[in-house]
């Protein structure tokens, strides 16, 4: 009896034990369900980043809700530890879900980004005038436009396109993606139609401005032509003035166009252009306009990379060098034939011919760039006379004074020869037919430099001419001086190939 008492003694002893330590095990996961962390962070808007104000922020499983604040922060002070879904909610957005793990006695951050749905977006608003406006006149063909809009969602970023059409063109100028309500444009044309219109778009809707149009102002007699080098390394053609420097873009192809030469006439500017690979003369109206191939043989041959051009003294043709050719032809296009031919092993280059209407001069090369001279001849290509011997250094650009009885050209006086066209002292000329007395014209140049391309002013008073520094690839600038070499004075930059009537 005695040990069946002690038994169950035991047996009562280990029961309780046993429930102890069951509840004592209850107990503590009974803790770890009232353990407690924070969540806070930050509510965006998806598109602009700016912080949202107003957003309701409550937990799946539930817990409480909180309401994030003017700079978007909202907290969850004290939060059971556990998995959750974060959703916020706020009016003219789509609701947005985030997955948040809280953890015992630490703080969990949260970025929302939410995005605004498109049912309740407020478009931008054109508020203001446009620059230029409707139908304004006499605009400047270097033009800033502008416009003003606003966009009702102060946290939506608003960008734009303009879109640019000239009259009478099909092709139309784009710019995308602009952040500033102003647009500059440079090289317009003259006198010239367009409409001009803005679209405006936020994340979510794009809106049209009203179709705008303007008129630039009328082309100005500008009184020099000339060739620059621009931005993409081919040549185009200019016109400027000596008045108040309006220079104005005639060429706008995408292979080198230069040698402008305007017709006695004053109604057509001649030009080499290699828009089908080999130069050929083209021609066009004094704006730029009326672009037109005329010739069917190139103008190349030794050293000439598409030079040597001039217009009979009535207007009605353009002879040009062609190999050893001396060539012409109708400045319609009509009809072409040759004048002369070289002496032997030699090719034409520069040409010109006199405003009498009496002669032609012309310049021959050999292989070598300085094996050069001047011929004079008749204008039916008879008599031909050499004027200017082959001598030592690069001679170059032969042209009539306007009364017929001087040639104008230049010669490298170092004499230097290296097979690469480089000149070191080039000085102009002129020389008396009758007289053959020469002049050295560039007697105030500066050392170092070289004068070219020396063209006579349309009263003969005054020499337009190129300088520059003999080093190479130097970049050339217009100059004028009196016929006498007096008064040199710099009018255009990065220019060159002159031509002044």
């Amino acid at each position: 009896m005695l040990r069946y008492i002690q038994l169950r003694s035991a047996i009562l002893i280990l029961c309780t034990l046993s429930i102890a330590v069951f509840f004592q095990g209850c107990y503590e996961d009974k803790l770890d369900v009232y353990s407690t962390g924070i969540m806070d962070g930050s509510v965006l808007d998806f598109t602009s980043e700016l912080n949202l104000s107003g957003a309701v922020l409550t937990t799946n499983p539930p817990t409480v809700s909180v309401v994030s604040d003017s700079a978007g922060y909202f907290i969850f002070k004290t939060i059971d530890v556990g998995d959750y879904n974060l959703i916020a909610r706020k009016n003219g957005y789509v609701s947005e879900s985030v997955a948040v793990s809280v953890q015992k006695d630490k703080s969990t951050t949260v970025v929302v980004l939410m995005e605004r749905s498109s049912v309740y977006n407020d478009p931008p608003v054109f508020t203001g005038s446009f620059t230029p406006g409707v139908e304004q006149t006499n605009q400047p063909v270097d033009l800033t436009f502008s416009w003003t809009a606003i966009d009702p969602n102060p946290e939506d970023s608003v960008m734009y396109d303009v879109v640019l059409y000239e009259s009478n063109q099909e092709d139309s100028w784009e710019f995308n993606g602009l952040t500033d309500s102003t647009l500059y444009i440079e090289n317009l044309r003259f006198n010239t139609v367009y409409f001009w219109q803005v679209t405006a778009s936020d994340p979510y809707v794009s809106v049209n401005s009203e179709l705008l149009s303007f008129k630039t102002m009328p082309l100005p007699d500008n009184e020099f032509r000339f060739a620059r080098k621009i931005g993409d390394g081919f040549y185009d053609i200019y016109s400027a003035n000596s008045v108040d420097s309006i220079q104005v873009h005639l060429t706008r192809n995408t292979q080198d166009e230069w040698q402008p030469r305007l017709s006695p006439l004053r109604d057509k500017v001649a030009y080499v252009s290699h828009y089908n690979l080999e130069p050929h003369i083209f021609t066009m109206n004094t704006e730029g306009t009326d672009q037109n191939k005329i010739s069917r043989r190139p103008i190349t041959g030794y050293q000439n990379p598409g030079r040597g051009l001039a217009w009979t003294a009535d207007g009605e043709r353009i002879l040009y060098a062609n190999y050893n050719r001396l060539s012409f032809i109708q400045q319609n296009g009509t009809v072409e034939g040759v004048i002369t031919t070289a002496p032997a092993n030699r090719h034409f280059r520069d040409i010109d011919c006199s405003p009498d209407g009496n002669m032609i001069v012309a310049l021959t090369v050999g292989v070598n760039a300085d094996d050069s001279e001047i011929y004079l001849m008749n204008s039916d290509g008879s008599n031909p006379i050499v004027l200017v011997n082959n001598l030592a250094g690069i001679i170059e650009g032969p042209t009539f004074s306007i009364d017929s009885k001087k040639i104008l050209y230049t010669r490298d006086v170092s004499g230097y020869s290296s097979g690469t066209n480089r000149q070191l002292d080039a000085h102009i000329f002129t020389i008396d037919i009758n007289t053959l007395v020469i002049t050295d014209l560039s007697i105030d140049k500066v050392d170092g430099t070289n004068d070219t391309q020396p063209r006579f002013s349309p009263n003969g008073a005054e020499i337009i001419f190129e300088n520059a520094s003999n080093a190479p690839g130097s970049a050339k600038s217009l100059w004028t001086m009196s016929s006498s070499g007096e008064d040199r004075k710099e009018i255009i930059k990065n220019a060159e190939m002159p031509d002044w009537r």
